[in-house]
């Protein structure tokens, strides 16, 4: 065994440990090079139990008894251990591959480990919040997007990370890679344009009252956003309100912009109640009638009524919208009619949540004729708020 090495290369503030789950959850096996010599050791002990160069990928095994670990010269190393990737140099990026995802590359380091009587792994990233921000930016929002609306959503972005930090520390990790959390592609899908407003913004959070806000955002607020109390956050109700995402009620959405801005929906009442019935305790017995009986200020719908053969049965909207399907219902800002041969359309403006950062609106606000900055947008958005160093 080889002398110890430091865990990470850059030592610095505490790093995220960001759980792979998007693409690489529960696979057995997978490949990882790197653009610099990198090092393999485990984690109890900090022993060196691999080195290989960047020309020279490894393979990591889950088996019954732990990790196997096979060089390019066909060396095999088993541990019981955690193991973690270390490049040789900062900067370095690790590329994995899986059977489930051809190629996807990072920074920092992958700390892997089997998961507990199986024979699957659990891939964790250990990156620096800058480093995880510029692989957050290109996944979350177009890197096509006005400077000041990208600016924007790296200091939302920073700001969740923080607040969320320790998320998923039941499950070895902060935060997750998946829309659950902040989508994260890492370095491979890096653009200049994010990477930049990353930079110009570094540190920078949003604060209420002197601590970090949940700085929540969605691709589409429909025009108005939800406020924290109507989407239940009630710790953040103060800053959370909801505001008309344009300047005045004879003016066009700022978020309007977004092709999808409008949609509609239209289901066959058997096709409707076969979605629901993929969550309905005891299934419905012949869909009768669908309505919606409550809305609350930004026009979302609170009450949606269900009729059936036997009763009535009442549900959220946001409880339809994720039954029916997220990217089918793509807001919970919407109305309902019954259209020709007794079919059910759903009619809508807007795609998420609808709650703090509009992400459309930041990109109309950041535009002509508003030409607002970062830090206007996102107290447009957040109210109350106040953008400051994080530390």
């Amino acid at each position: 065994m080889g002398a110890a090495v430091p865990a990470l290369a850059d030592p610095g503030p505490q790093p995220l440990r960001i759980g792979l789950v998007r693409y690489l959850k529960g696979v057995s096996t997978i490949d990882i090079s790197c653009s610099e010599d990198f090092t393999v050791i485990n984690k109890r002990e900090q022993k060196t139990l691999v080195t290989s160069t960047y020309l020279e990928p490894i393979k990591v095994f889950a088996r019954p008894d732990g990790i196997e670990i096979k060089t390019a010269k066909g060396q095999l190393v088993k541990t019981n251990d955690v193991i973690r990737i270390c490049p040789a140099k900062p900067g370095g990026l690790l590329t994995i591959s899986a059977p489930t995802r051809s190629f996807s590359q990072y920074r920092g380091v992958l700390e892997i480990q089997r998961i507990n009587e199986t024979t699957a792994l659990l891939i964790v990233n250990e990156v620096s919040l800058e480093d995880y921000l510029m692989g957050v930016l290109p996944g979350e929002m177009p890197h096509t997007f006005h400077p000041e609306a990208l600016k924007a959503q790296a200091i939302a972005a920073r700001t969740y990370s923080e607040k969320g930090h320790g998320r998923h520390s039941a499950s070895g990790f902060d935060m997750c890679d998946t829309v659950h959390c902040q989508v994260y592609i890492g370095s491979g899908g890096e653009k200049p344009s994010t990477t930049k407003a990353v930079k110009e913004t570094q540190g920078l959070v949003a604060k209420y009252d002197g601590k970090l806000i949940l700085a929540v955002y969605s691709a589409d607020c429909g025009g108005r956003t939800q406020s924290g109390e109507d989407a239940g956050l009630m710790d953040a109700k103060d800053y959370l309100k909801s505001v008309a995402d344009n300047d005045g009620a004879d003016k066009p959405d700022y978020c309007c912009t977004n092709k999808s801005h409008k949609w509609i929906k239209i289901y066959t009442p058997q096709e409707l109640g076969t979605a629901l019935n993929a969550t309905m305790k005891p299934p419905l017995e012949g869909l009768k009638s669908i309505a919606f009986c409550e809305y609350d200020e930004s026009g979302r719908v609170k009450r949606v009524d269900i009729v059936d053969g036997k009763e009535t049965r009442t549900i959220t909207g946001a409880e339809l919208r994720m039954t029916c399907g997220s990217t089918v219902i793509r807001s919970a800002k919407m109305i309902v009619c019954t259209v020709e041969d007794g079919k059910i359309c759903f009619e809508g403006k807007g795609w998420g949540h609808g709650v703090g950062l509009c992400q459309w609106g930041a990109e109309g606000l950041a535009r002509e004729p508003s030409k607002l900055n970062a830090e206007q947008i996102l107290k447009h958005y957040y109210t109350g708020i106040e953008i400051g160093k994080l530390h």
